[in-house]
């Protein structure tokens, strides 16, 4: 049986296959990356997707929902923001 760490229901949308692999990867980057560190990776990931989204939005004010991979751009990127700012 093969055994896979992530799985893709769409482009641009890996998650974990398992419930206890997210527990496990979390786990372990809570206690095993500093906070410093996992805050800059927090902070240049968020400045990447903003990068991200603006480049491909063509001067509109939003995103189009339609596109697999804004809807996950803008998900981590509201994620990563909160966890940043908060």
């Amino acid at each position: 049986m093969d055994y896979h760490w992530l799985w893709d229901p769409a482009p641009y949308t890996s998650r974990f296959a398992e419930p206890h692999l997210l527990a496990a990867a979390r786990e372990r980057w809570t206690e095993e990356v500093d906070d410093s560190v996992q805050s800059m990776i927090r902070s240049v990931a968020c400045d990447l997707l903003a990068k991200f989204i603006n480049a491909r939005r063509d001067g509109a004010l939003l995103v189009s929902l339609d596109q697999a991979d804004f809807v996950a751009a803008a998900r981590w990127l509201i994620a990563l923001a909160g966890e940043v700012d908060g």
